[in-house]
């Protein structure tokens, strides 16, 4: 479980370092797209987990 929380939480940074020589805008909107989603994704997959007995 940990192990995928923290793959989880590797593609947010790599999405961070993805932008990182990208204009203000140009990094807004990867965020945007790249790390909305996975935020969502890791939200959903720790409610599922904290709800999991």
């Amino acid at each position: 479980m940990a192990f995928e929380a923290l793959q989880r939480i590797s593609v947010l940074y790599g999405i961070e370092v993805e932008g990182k020589e990208l204009t203000i805008e140009a990094r807004k909107l990867l965020r945007e797209e790249q790390s909305q989603p996975a935020l969502a994704d890791l939200q959903t997959w720790l409610e599922v987990i904290i709800q999991t007995p």
